[in-house]
């Protein structure tokens, strides 16, 4: 399991807006703990706060007179276990315990003093931090606004500026006395030159991912009928219909066609609705506008814009909520909590099969005979010969456009609304497939499954 730890300069977390704002953000890169500087916040209102934003979540915070504009926060989810070691207006660290990893770790979120005599009290509990028993058997993770560059590198301005010499020796010694180096990373780097980062805030926020690589989590496919409105669509279907496969039955070679078209789906949605969250949001905005302007204005053009957008922000509005879904632990029948990913999924397994239950190898099926002299009902000649009528492709293709576009896909993954929306070019192969089942009865495994999700 990787964990992902922030830490942000929030400049005033007491409007509702921010809240969401930064709720949605920490929910879309999986945040397991985190540290917000500079809230704003009065004591009293701490808890409704984060009672609203992060319900089951647990909190800490260095609330004291010396700690003005409610300096730190941090908040963790109930998948890791936090234990604080030290508190000062400038710091709160922690120990953070892993259960689905059996790891260990310390981290120290800083909110430094702006006047360096002040901040000297900082360097000197990080000193005292880095002789503790407890922090020197882990790695340690230091994070947060030192407010004092590391080197000259570090500062950027328009207008002239007397490098703070003094202020860097006495960083750089502190983090040679505690071992530390600086961590490698990406993205923004004069942070406080960026405005609006999120919520507001002029300060970006900072995430840093600990544990080992991260394994991907195996969703099947679905084609969602947003893909068809993209003007790639066609080409990509078509390309993919026609490539090059294994020569078979019919059946087979429609299983075939529909295998690349799903690769092409998947790097379509890839290359095309990438940074979803952000994207959804957009697109409700829109849906909004077009709304509003649909009940003042009202038109058939308007109408048609209408389903557009809803049918846009639907899409994407799952798309977000999925990247969103996770199961961070289940109990077990002793009633103990279960990280690992492996016994997560035994777990699973072994509910269903009890719900299922198993194969009974003492029952044994009815011979025809058997369930001929149990049921006296015969077929006349006439319903026997319709039951084993070979249908025609208009019979198929009547049946195909008269499902429910959007409903529930196969193992394959494809809606009814797939084979609609790109009849021209799939349709004549799977009524040939359909008509070929007919004939030869003989049903594909991969076409005769289904999957629990």
């Amino acid at each position: 399991m990787m964990l992902k730890i922030f830490c942000y300069n929030i400049k005033d977390l007491n409007n509702p807006q921010r809240q969401l704002e930064l709720k949605n953000w920490i929910q879309s890169n999986k945040s397991n703990i985190g540290g917000f500087l500079e809230t704003h916040v009065q004591h009293e209102n701490a808890a409704t706060i984060l009672a609203r934003n992060f319900p089951g979540w647990r909190s800490d915070f260095n609330y004291s007179p010396q700690a003005e504009n409610e300096r730190i926060w941090i908040i963790w989810d109930l998948s890791i276990s936090i234990f604080i070691y030290k508190k000062t207006d400038q710091l709160i660290s922690c120990g953070v315990f892993d259960p689905a990893t059996n790891h260990s770790f310390s981290v120290t979120f800083i909110y430094a003093r702006n006047c360096m005599i002040a901040r000297r009290e900082l360097w000197s509990s990080l000193a005292e931090l880095h002789q503790n028993s407890l922090q020197r058997r882990h790695p340690w993770l230091l994070l947060g606004a030192f407010n004092q560059i590391l080197v000259a590198k570090d500062h950027y301005s328009l207008h002239p500026y007397t490098l703070p010499i003094q202020g860097i020796a006495e960083l750089q010694s502190s983090t040679d006395t505690c071992e530390l180096l600086e961590l490698p990373s990406c993205g923004a780097v004069h942070t406080c030159a960026i405005v609006e980062a999120l919520g507001g805030s002029d300060h970006s926020p900072l995430m840093v991912t600990a544990g080992d690589h991260e394994e991907r989590r195996k969703v099947p496919f679905k084609f969602y009928s947003f893909f068809a409105t993209h003007p790639d669509y066609p080409n990509v279907v078509e390309t993919a219909w026609n490539l090059p496969s294994i020569q078979g039955s019919i059946m087979f070679s429609l299983c075939q066609k529909l295998m690349a078209v799903k690769l092409a789906c998947k790097v379509l949605n890839r290359n095309s609705f990438s940074n979803i969250q952000s994207r959804a949001a957009e697109a409700h905005e829109i849906l909004l506008r077009v709304q509003s302007n649909l009940l003042t204005n009202p038109s058939h053009d308007i109408f048609d814009d209408e389903k557009e957008a809803r049918n846009k922000w639907s899409f994407l509005a799952v798309k977000a909520h999925l990247s969103r879904n996770r199961i961070n632990s289940l109990r077990n029948e002793d009633d103990d909590r279960i990280y690992d990913k492996d016994q997560l999924k035994q777990l699973v397994v072994d509910y269903y099969q009890q719900i299922l239950g198993s194969k009974n190898m003492v029952v044994h099926s009815l011979s025809v005979d058997q369930i001929r002299d149990l049921n006296s009902f015969r077929c006349t000649a006439d319903m026997t010969s319709k039951v084993s009528v070979i249908p025609t492709p208009e019979e198929v293709t009547a049946t195909i456009f008269s499902l429910p576009q959007n409903k529930a896909p196969g193992l394959d993954g494809f809606t009814a609304d797939f084979f609609i929306s790109s009849w021209h070019i799939v349709g004549p192969c799977l009524i040939d497939a359909v008509i070929e089942f007919f004939k030869t009865g003989k049903l594909l495994r991969q076409v005769n499954a289904n999957i629990l999700a």
